[in-house]
């Protein structure tokens, strides 16, 4: 009777999992399925000396990449065309996946054969940690962190 009652239990856990689970790809996975995809990015975020043009086609991005944020970005000082994918950080069991902005924890940007990463957050008042979640990234701001030697360098992108 007890090994029918765990095998009923991880029947049931099972059940859940398979269909409680979104498919990646999804254009709502993992935030609020039953609410529609905000409208991708459109215009010029700036932020110091380095912009980021969203063409609205939510896949083409214009870079301006200046000297501080190419110090710690992954991408030299330059002008750029590429395209871009906001992530979900690190979801196991695929790792991480494309998902809607206001849900992402990183900006993947492709400029020619180079991907870079960037985290997205926003640093604690100590300075020594960050926090990332929902609602971080909005349609007029792009928080992106790095983690350098002397702490957490934040480039706020914000829209013009």
């Amino acid at each position: 009777m007890k090994a029918l009652f765990k095998l009923t239990l991880l029947l049931s856990v099972c059940v859940l999992f398979l269909f409680g689970c979104e498919r990646p790809g999804d254009p709502n996975m993992p935030y609020e399925p039953d609410t529609p995809a905000p409208d991708p990015h459109s215009g010029t975020f700036v932020a110091e000396d380095s912009s980021l043009t969203f063409n609205g086609d939510d896949s083409t991005v214009e870079l301006v990449i200046g000297e501080k944020l190419a110090a710690v970005g992954g991408l030299k000082e330059g002008t750029y065309s590429g395209t871009y994918d906001f992530l979900s950080g690190d979801l196991p069991p695929g790792g991480s996946v494309p998902v809607r902005y206001d849900a992402a924890h990183e900006l993947q940007l492709k400029v020619g054969e180079e991907t870079v990463v960037w985290q997205l957050g926003e640093p604690s008042a100590d300075g020594k940690t960050y926090t990332v979640g929902i609602g971080t990234v909005s349609a007029e701001r792009i928080p992106v962190i790095f983690k350098d030697e002397s702490g957490y360098q934040t480039f706020v992108f914000e829209k013009k």
